[in-house]
């Protein structure tokens, strides 16, 4: 009997060493899938908040075009309004620039200021 727990030994001792070798094969394997799988957690998140943003973005964006729309609307309304109300801009037959034009108002109030100093202050 002695000779069978000698081989029953050894091979005991060849299977743990073949258990222990796939088991350290087996930790190593897991923990690269352990990896991939963090990797594949990280990119769907990430692409879950990029999802998250355009979806934002998109809702925000159809909120201007609204707003657009809507002043574009009441533009249309407002103008002929005001045309009506003001009449045609009237057009410069000097062709002045703006800042002439600017001038010669100031030119305007300073006159006007000097005729009320002169007759006491009063507006005019």
């Amino acid at each position: 009997e002695e000779p069978d727990i000698a081989a029953n030994s050894a091979r005991t001792a060849q299977l743990k060493t073949q258990f222990e070798s796939v088991n350290a094969a087996y930790e190593l394997k897991k923990q690269e899938q352990d990896a991939i799988a963090g990797t594949l957690r990280r990119a769907t998140s990430d692409r879950r908040g990029l999802m998250k943003t355009r979806d934002s973005s998109a809702h925000t964006r159809k909120q201007h075009l609204a707003a657009i729309d809507k002043l574009k609307r009441e533009l249309v309304d407002f103008i002929p309004q005001q045309l009506a109300r003001l009449g045609e801009r009237v057009a410069d037959p000097q062709k002045r620039t703006v800042q002439e034009l600017e001038s010669e108002r100031d030119k305007a109030k300073k006159r006007v200021r000097k005729q009320e100093a002169k007759h006491g202050g009063r507006n005019l």
